[in-house]
């Protein structure tokens, strides 16, 4: 049985890039996630307000469907 889940944050026009964004939930993320199940996907995406546009993890040079472990391989590079 596989498990997944999603996370989307909601950005104001604007404001931050979607990219700092990305990297500063993408942070948050893992250290909230470090008792999980590791090969878990996560559909993540940061969306602007008012826009129909998602930005996937890809913005920052990771895949677009990554899993938690990935997550935080990628955190654990990129302090």
């Amino acid at each position: 049985m596989s498990r997944s889940g999603m996370v989307q944050t909601v950005i104001e026009a604007g404001g931050r890039s979607p990219e700092d964004v990305m990297l500063e939930s993408l942070r948050g993320f893992s250290k909230l996630t470090n008792r999980a199940k590791p090969a878990a996907s996560v559909n993540y995406s940061v969306l602007v307000d008012g826009s129909d546009v998602l930005y996937r993890p890809d913005i920052v040079g990771m895949e677009s469907g990554p899993s938690i472990q990935s997550i935080a391989d990628f955190v654990a590079q990129h302090p």
